[in-house]
């Protein structure tokens, strides 16, 4: 999983997990982290969840 900064292309954060878990429960936890960085809301994120929300 990853977050970038788009149009630039800047990377913002990372996390690598093995293919036997899940990443839905990573998404808030990257968000928070990105809000902290940029220092701002108000910013689209864009996910799959797998159920189904």
């Amino acid at each position: 999983m990853l977050a970038s900064l788009v149009p630039l292309g800047l990377l913002l954060a990372t996390e690598v997990v093995d293919g036997s878990r899940a990443d839905d429960p990573l998404y808030e936890p990257t968000i928070e982290l990105n809000i902290a960085t940029l220092n701002r809301t108000g910013v689209l994120y864009v996910g799959v969840s797998q159920d189904g929300s």
